[in-house]
């Protein structure tokens, strides 16, 4: 795998204007999310787009419940009984494509915590595979990359 992780103008400027709501509304509250990536032909990486379930946000803290994450994968993906295969397969497609979690530090230094590094841990086995995260500081102005692999061994790369 390649070290480079690209996002577009769209990914930037959808994770801009989410961080730009926590500033303002959250009073810099953490905030988190998911990015939905490509793997090029380099084995360079692009995130191409970023989204938001619901959570608890805090100073410190962020919380996506399970629920919270069922129901944005529901209306993220159009889950739905009754399915069509062709509506299945664009799920089972699509859905593995998010592979990248990025969470905010507000005003604080966006090095991973111990706590962020066993999430991003705990997300790469649930895809068994590997997931990238992402910590920056609300505005941007600072960001840290750290990739996560738990097939076939287990590893943790900033």
């Amino acid at each position: 795998m390649s070290n480079t992780l690209r996002f577009t103008s769209r990914a930037t400027t959808k994770l801009r204007a989410m961080l730009a709501l926590a500033r303002s509304n959250l009073n810099d509250n953490e905030i988190s999310g998911f990015g939905r990536l490509t793997v090029n032909a380099d084995n360079s990486f692009t995130c191409d787009d970023v989204d938001m379930p619901v959570q608890e946000a805090a100073a410190a803290t962020t919380d996506v419940t399970p629920t919270a994450l069922m129901a944005w994968r529901a209306e993220r993906f159009k889950l739905q009984a009754g399915m069509t295969d062709e509506e299945v397969a664009w799920v089972n497609g699509e859905l593995p494509r998010w592979r990248l979690w990025w969470h905010s530090h507000g005003t604080m230094e966006p090095n991973f915590s111990s706590k962020d590094e066993s999430t991003l841990q705990e997300l790469a086995e649930s895809v068994s595979g590997w997931f990238f995260g992402l910590v920056t500081k609300s505005d941007m102005s600072k960001a840290n990359v750290y990739l996560a692999v738990s097939e076939p061994i287990t590893l943790l790369v900033n």
